[in-house]
């Protein structure tokens, strides 16, 4: 299998519909190492389980359907995006900014959200079970 290396990546505004990305990273050793842009991208039914996108800007982008299972989006820009009806099961959401995303029929069971902005979000729906909330309880 070969992975993506997405530093220096400007994947604003591309259609990656369907896209099967899954287990891909940042290198996020690397001093060097710049943010990927995927902002206004669409991932609508995108395949990123296990992958690797800490820090990424995502804001706005399209992720309606899409797999995000066991993903690291630690401190990523998820402003304005739309992850309605998508699997975030165990994802690691610490200190991402999920202000205005809309999250409704999201699945966040077992999710990291220890310290992740989520003002305005529409959680409707959502299943935070057993997820870690942004204060740091655990969701019943």
């Amino acid at each position: 299998m070969t992975f993506a290396n997405f530093n220096h990546a400007d994947l604003s505004h591309a259609d990656l519909s369907f896209s099967d990305l899954n287990r891909n990273w940042l290198s996020p050793d690397d001093p060097n190492r710049h943010i990927a842009d995927f902002s206004y991208a669409n991932l609508t039914y995108a395949n990123l389980n296990y992958a690797d996108l800490m820090d990424v800007n995502l804001s706005w982008a399209n992720l309606t359907n899409a797999f995000l299972l066991d993903t690291d989006l630690s401190l990523a820009n998820l402003v304005h995006s739309n992850l309605s009806n998508a699997i975030l099961v165990s994802a690691d959401l610490e200190d991402a900014n999920l202000s205005w995303a809309n999250l409704t029929n999201a699945d966040l069971s077992f999710a990291n959200l220890k310290g992740a902005s989520m003002i305005n979000a529409d959680l409707s729906f959502a299943d935070f079970s057993g997820a870690t909330m942004p204060d740091g309880s655990i969701h019943d």
